[in-house]
């Protein structure tokens, strides 16, 4: 028995493109997703540069009799290694404050600043990546 090629099985041009338009379809909508979360991710590790550098600045005040006066970049980064390189910048730095802030990958502002009343975080633009919409973090 002969068969014609009409009766080969198989998937039509028309069955194969619907696949196509369906995982087109679906990528679309999963791609911004994906952006929206790596900017999730540059924001969080701008947000653990943030803690490790209190955590030296701390520490810088430990070893100057409890003033945080005349701390920078390059004395956080000898306290802790893993700062060298980061985008950290020290705002200000008094007796018993200091103001540290981090440009994250997503151009969102990160900073930190430690006053008499305690540690206050805050982040700008409020809503954006892994800054809440009050601003803070």
């Amino acid at each position: 028995m002969t068969r014609g090629l009409g009766d080969e099985p198989g998937f039509t041009l028309v069955e194969l493109l619907i696949v196509m338009l369906v995982l087109a379809l679906l990528a679309a909508i999963a791609m911004p997703s994906f952006y929206g979360q790596r900017d999730k991710a540059r924001d969080a590790e701008a947000k653990q540069t943030l803690t490790t550098a209190q955590l030296a600045a701390e520490t810088y005040a430990l070893d100057n009799d409890g003033s945080f006066s005349g701390v920078t970049v390059a004395d956080l980064a000898q306290i802790e290694q893993t700062l060298n390189g980061t985008p950290l910048t020290v705002l200000a730095a008094g007796p018993r404050t200091y103001k540290l802030e981090v440009v994250s990958g997503s151009n969102s502002v990160f900073s930190l600043e430690r006053t008499a009343a305690g540690t206050e975080r805050s982040c700008d633009p409020p809503g954006a990546g892994g800054c809440e919409a009050v601003g803070t973090w």
